[in-house]
């Protein structure tokens, strides 16, 4: 082997060895995931922080109702407490996406679940569904402290607001 190969082998080894060599031997700098997150609980707590939410299809209100949020350490979450899905049902009658027609006559289940926690609110799952199809599945980001509204498709509109705490 020549001193010119030698050294081209070196520094093919030096290379290869530096592209596996462990983490720690690299300067990286990577943003933390916050420890704190806002998450969707079931039922009612004392703590918990109330959210409005209401669908509204061609201005006309399919569903209103509230959410119980809670900012909490991630390490301390239980699945137990978390909130389960949300389901309802209303009749047909839109074409979603443009290309799923419903008749009048056809339910529309819909589910909302917690599909995310962030540092400033809950990322809520939305899908619209027929008995043999998902006909729309979006996300809407949900802000404990002040108002959000999503067209989640022509005609469907969520919104999301902080309702005031209940006195005892």
């Amino acid at each position: 082997m020549t001193a010119r190969m030698k050294n081209a082998f070196f520094a093919l080894a030096i290379a290869l060895g530096l592209g596996v060599a462990p983490r720690t031997y690299w300067c990286q700098t990577v943003s933390p995931v916050s420890v704190w997150a806002w998450y969707w609980l079931d039922g009612d707590c004392r703590v918990c922080k109330k959210l409005g939410l209401e669908l509204l299809l061609d201005g006309k209100s399919i569903y209103r109702g509230s959410l119980s949020v809670r900012r909490m350490e991630r390490a301390t979450v239980s699945s137990k407490h978390l909130a389960r899905t949300l389901v309802f049902s209303f009749k047909g009658g839109h074409d979603f996406q443009g290309e799923y027609p419903t008749t009048p006559q056809e339910p529309i289940e819909v589910n909302i679940w917690q599909a995310g926690a962030e540092p400033g609110g809950v990322l809520l799952g939305i899908s619209f569904a027929t008995k043999n199809q998902i006909v729309l599945n979006t996300l809407h980001f949900a802000a404990p402290n002040r108002s959000s509204e999503m067209l989640l498709d022509p005609g469907l509109l969520i919104r999301t607001y902080p309702l005031p705490r209940s006195r005892p």
